[in-house]
């Protein structure tokens, strides 16, 4: 057996959750693979605490690998919204946001940890935010590569297929209950 470690942390508060698990596999709402993590802490955050680190790692995932207008990245939500970060072992490998209507959006996780738990532990943190903020449904605007993944937590697509900076899209919606 092998322990996971995972903190989730808001300001005053941290909620520490610790998993006995089999080697390689990780329950945690949902089943998803861990391969290389020791501890994964997702942290709360503003944009103006860090508009810097989000910009790299978005940029790093959408900008430079996916080619979306650097224009296109930040958007007037941004410093409203609520921003988290992911860091594996200290450093930072993920982000999101969530807007005040729970509208989800600017997933993004760093090459080298794509598959590894990181989107599924990010995704978890804003649906747990979700069901303490009262939402009746959560939304997202997936690209149709990810709709698979999102499905896995409960989303279901609405809606046809657009285009959004030149990538296939389709809006997916979790219905709270």
């Amino acid at each position: 057996m092998r322990r996971i470690f995972f903190r989730y942390e808001e300001p005053f508060q941290i909620i520490e959750e610790i998993f006995t698990t089999k080697p390689g596999s990780c329950k945690f709402n949902h089943i998803f693979y861990i391969t290389r993590m020791d501890q994964l802490i997702v942290k709360k955050t503003s944009w103006q605490q860090d508009q810097e680190l989000l910009l790299k790692i978005r940029f790093e995932v959408f900008v430079d690998e996916q080619h979306v207008p650097e224009d296109e990245e930040t958007d007037e939500h941004d410093p409203e919204a609520l921003h988290v970060i992911a860091y594996l072992n200290n450093s930072p490998v993920g982000t999101g946001r969530m807007l005040r209507d729970g509208t989800i959006g600017r997933m993004a996780v760093r090459k080298p940890y794509r598959g590894s738990g990181v989107g599924e532990a990010i995704l978890n943190f804003f649906i747990r935010e979700g069901e303490k903020n009262g939402f009746e449904t959560l939304r997202l605007s997936s690209q149709t590569h990810a709709r698979g993944f999102y499905a896995k937590f409960g989303f279901e697509a609405v809606g046809d297929e657009y285009d959004d900076a030149g990538i296939p899209h389709i809006t997916m919606i979790r219905k709270m209950s």
